[in-house]
């Protein structure tokens, strides 16, 4: 699984859980604004606001210079307060998308949508409300909206302006991953899409065996998948388990042998450090050497040989752990 999808599945399972329950299932079509019209860009956040659940506020807003499209002022009275960057309003789709975005920001602050409030924290919370967004229904007007260019053509300059915090195809994945999961209709899910973001809709159809299925709805499909991963730990347990008594009988040999070893090497510093003058002593020390010592060499054969095969066996049983660490 892609580490963006595994984000975003975590972000939309949250929302439907805090909020899920009074979201609508429905879509807020593409509607006309004109950008340089502040009439126009008023009736469409009290559009916007409607849609989402929030007609108890009053979206003032207002057309200034930003470096950014927009903003908003997040305070705890009826009236709200939007600024959006003159730099926007000849491209009213962007206008539509950045309304979309900064009123989604409302919404979460209501219902407590929040990662926290720190600078990673904030930077994570602006990509969530682009996913809160497409989640209560605006997901057109952030697909349409999202990077659009014009040309003036008197000057043969090509401007292009972005919306946003998460990338076009990504938020192509969370509008279809929404509409899926609501059953919206294929069909109706393309409507009144642009040409670019009619083509990041379709630029998702690799995902759609995975994640757009209609199947995912049946019950028995988590419980198959469900069941394969029991027998699967299970298989892996079981595994282990066989690991273990290996090691516990390699180790025990191991010990045993350790006591042969150290038993063989006392036994050997011993007989180096005994001088003797004595020639009878010399040959009675030679002969009880031989006598101890020629078993003892073919003990030690093999116990080498035993040692080799349970050096062979323990590489095999890290290789086996290697793979079942990658595994995981």
């Amino acid at each position: 699984m892609n580490d963006f999808i595994a984000t975003y599945l975590r972000d939309i399972i949250m929302l439907e859980k805090k909020v899920g329950t009074k979201t609508s299932y429905s879509i807020l079509e593409p509607f006309y604004v004109n950008g340089r019209d502040i009439i126009s860009i008023q009736n469409a956040g009290k559009k916007i606001a409607n849609f989402i659940g929030l007609s108890n506020l009053t979206f003032i807003i207002a057309n200034v210079k930003l470096k950014e499209g927009g903003n908003i002022e997040l305070g705890y009275e009826n009236e709200v307060y939007i600024n959006i960057s003159d730099s926007i309003v000849d491209f009213d789709e962007v206008v539509l998308a950045t309304l979309a975005h900064e009123i989604t920001h409302k919404y979460m602050q209501i219902n407590n949508i929040s990662f926290g409030t720190n600078i990673v924290q904030q930077n994570m919370n602006e990509i969530l409300t682009d996913v809160t967004a497409v989640f209560l229904g605006l997901g057109k007007l952030m697909l349409n909206g999202y990077k659009l260019s014009k040309t003036n053509y008197q000057t043969n300059e090509i401007t292009t302006l972005k919306s946003g915090y998460i990338s076009l195809n990504q938020l192509a994945f969370v509008y279809r991953l929404v509409c899926s999961m609501r059953k919206i209709p294929y069909k109706y899910q393309k409507t009144n899409l642009s040409k670019t973001a009619l083509h990041l809709f379709n630029s998702c159809n690799c995902y759609s065996k995975d994640y757009f299925n209609n199947e995912h709805h049946l019950e028995e499909i988590k419980n198959n998948i469900l069941k394969d991963l029991s027998i699967n730990a299970t298989e892996l347990q079981n595994i282990r388990n066989q690991i273990n008594q290996v090691y516990h009988v390699m180790l025990t040999n191991i010990e045993r042998k350790q006591k042969f070893i150290n038993s063989l090497q006392c036994k050997l510093q011993n007989l180096k450090e005994k001088q003797t003058y004595d020639p009878c002593l010399r040959f009675l020390d030679s002969v009880n050497i031989k006598n101890w010592g020629i078993p003892t060499i073919k003990q030690t054969k093999k116990n080498i040989k035993e040692s080799n095969k349970l050096k062979k066996k323990l590489l095999k049983i890290h290789n086996i752990e290697k793979i079942l660490k990658e595994g995981e």
